[in-house]
């Protein structure tokens, strides 16, 4: 039942954008819109946004909620780099904690990005990430290492904010036939 309702608030926020960029534009009607119906990405050196962004700092705040549920405090931080107009780079780590003040460990990821729209770090993006997480507690220890193919999008505003919305696909989840997709919406600065 939990892998329906995802499944279909996935489907529900990726619908939106795809029905609207099948509107009713005339074949002859330019527009700056992309494929998603999103606005056209801005110009990296548009004067208008203040010039380039080509690195962005983000907060995630939804492993910080959902694993406080779970018993893990976590504050996972990123840093996402441009290497060129249509690909960036990132890593991800975050430091882990029991609740229970009984343990702890790390989460390391890494990735790579490949922007759609041709203006990294902005816009729609197809990748995926490596990660490794390991805890202890007590004499008990654990590592895992995890394979994601991942899409999303990402916004850059006026001033630098940005707001990301993205899905994958867990291949450590997926073979021990658990729920497997992760959902990010990290929140940043992109200078």
């Amino acid at each position: 039942m939990r892998f329906i309702l995802n499944s279909l608030i996935l489907l529900s926020v990726l619908a939106g954008p795809v029905a609207q960029a099948g509107g009713s534009q005339s074949s002859t009607t330019t527009t700056n819109d992309d494929v998603l119906g999103m606005p056209k990405p801005r110009q990296l050196n548009d004067p208008a946004t203040g010039g380039e962004h080509k690195m962005v700092l983000k907060l995630h705040p939804l492993p910080a909620i959902g694993g406080s549920m779970l018993g893990v405090l976590m504050l996972p931080v990123e840093l996402e780099g441009a290497l060129s107009p249509a690909v960036s780079l990132y890593v991800l780590g975050s430091p882990l904690l029991l609740v229970n003040g009984a343990g702890g460990g790390f989460a390391l990821n890494g990735g790579v990005r490949g922007y759609l729209s041709g203006n990294a770090p902005d816009g729609f993006w197809v990748g995926a990430q490596l990660g490794v997480t390991s805890l202890s507690s007590g004499y008990l220890s654990a590592t895992a290492v995890d394979l994601q193919p991942q899409l999303g999008y990402q916004w850059i505003f006026n001033g630098g904010f940005t707001v990301g919305l993205g899905v994958g696909v867990s291949i450590d989840q997926l073979v021990r036939e658990q729920f497997p997709l992760t959902f990010v919406l990290p929140l940043g600065v992109a200078w």
